[in-house]
């Protein structure tokens, strides 16, 4: 008995050491792993350059241009750098390749509309101490699988900043695709934890610092004021041509992605009502679809005044846009929420009147500059645009000059401004 005892305890034994090795080699794995990850390899370190770089995340543009807000900041920044680089910066735009897993530099060959220089350099990114990496995109996907870069650039003295263009998937969860809001949550935790957010108004500033109270969390924020000049263009693309648009007295102007959230849906039905009243004015969509609004786009694409008093712009370039803005009378935005409202300085480039839902952002961007509303319902708005009318064709009504003098230039100068500032103090005030 005492045999069996003996060979039994060291059979246990044995499973138990095999066991202990067994989750040694995992851990010796797994350390191996996490140390790859931590260095980070997506990109190349290299000891010295000559002169600092601002590595400028483009990725999600390369992908694909969506055409809104946040490609628009994207080309514009690129552009605007590219043409007057700050003295103390190289200015290099960068992308990330999800199945090479590398940063690679942006060159003329993969540009996607960027103004980038012949002799930018190619292949993987090198970064070095003092460089800086500035996030322009909105890449759930790199958030999720790669938070162990951001400590690879705090390792190796990189400062990190992330422009933050809402919280509304976080706010209007409801307004979103199922499964953005834990996706967006995950990018601004990565954003939160591991970089300055460059917030794209005050009030997105406002946003952040109180969702980061809430949460018990401290925020390192700036906010950043967006520019509105368009690319300069005198003539009318064949698509507009293309339609026959009848010269009515009055276009109004709507500029977003059509989604829910935008209430595309509101602004129609308000027209309807017009129309029905024999109003000779027209209603313009400028936007690609969004989520959320099928039942919308077929009613839009099956409406009786479908290119007579109504149009919907799916794909437009910045010429396009422009000469539509120069053709328009008036630009509305019924938005219930925005981090910014990237239209409403554009239009005031162009001196249109704007009509706007009563909320805290546009009052921010707009200020006094605007005709606003705080009706929800079809009947209201019907009401509102009928006093704006009639005060328009009394002359009662003011292009918004005001809003538009903050260039694409200013909007660079600033954020250098805000990296010169923090390298000054020693890091991220």
């Amino acid at each position: 008995m005492k045999v069996k005892r003996f060979v039994r305890s060291l059979l246990a034994r044995s499973k138990t050491l095999f066991f202990a090795i067994f989750l040694y080699k995992k851990y010796l794995k797994m350390r191996t792993f996490l140390r790859e990850r931590i260095d980070s390899n997506l990109i190349l370190w290299k000891s010295e350059s000559a002169k600092p770089t601002i590595f400028v995340n483009v990725s999600s543009l390369l992908v694909k241009d969506h055409g809104g807000g946040i490609q628009r900041v994207q080309r514009s920044l690129i552009d605007n750098w590219g043409k007057n680089p700050p003295g103390e910066y190289e200015i290099s735009p960068i992308h990330y390749s999800e199945s090479e897993e590398k940063f690679f530099y942006v060159t003329p060959d993969n540009e996607s509309n960027l103004k980038v220089s012949q002799h930018s350099k190619r292949g993987v990114v090198e970064m070095c101490n003092g460089d800086i990496y500035l996030n322009t995109d909105l890449d759930y996907r790199f958030a999720l699988k790669n938070e162990a870069f951001f400590h690879s650039l705090q390792k190796n003295n990189v400062e990190a900043y992330t422009i933050i263009y809402d919280l509304l998937p976080l706010e209007l969860p409801e307004m979103f695709p199922e499964g953005i809001y834990e996706l967006h949550l995950k990018w601004f935790e990565t954003a939160l934890n591991n970089s300055k957010l460059l917030c794209i108004s005050k009030t997105v500033e406002g946003n952040v610092i109180d969702w980061g109270f809430d949460k018990g969390l401290s925020t390192v924020t700036a906010s950043i004021n967006l520019g509105s000049n368009l690319f300069e263009s005198s003539t009318l693309s064949q698509q507009i041509r293309a339609i026959d648009q009848p010269k009515l007295p009055i276009n109004f102007l709507i500029v977003s992605t059509i989604e829910v959230r935008k209430s595309h849906e509101l602004v129609l039905d308000a027209f309807e009502i017009l129309w029905d009243e024999d109003f000779e004015v027209t209603l313009t969509f400028v936007g690609r679809r969004g989520w959320k609004v099928n039942n919308l786009l077929s009613r839009i694409k099956s409406h009786k005044n479908l290119n007579k008093k109504l149009f919907w712009f799916e794909e437009l370039s910045d010429e396009s846009l422009e000469a539509i803005y120069k053709e328009s009378t008036a630009l509305i935005n019924a938005s219930v929420g925005e981090g910014f409202g990237l239209p409403l300085v554009e239009a005031s480039f162009f001196g249109l009147p704007l009509i706007l839902r009563d909320i805290q952002i546009f009052r921010e961007v707009a200020g006094e500059d605007a005709w606003y509303f705080r009706t929800a319902d079809p009947e209201g708005l019907a009401l509102s645009l009928k006093s704006w009318i009639e005060n328009f064709m009394d002359g009662k009504v003011s292009p918004s000059k005001g809003i538009g003098s903050f260039s694409w230039q200013d909007t660079c100068d600033q954020i250098v401004e805000i990296i010169r500032k923090d390298k000054a103090i020693g890091g991220k005030n």
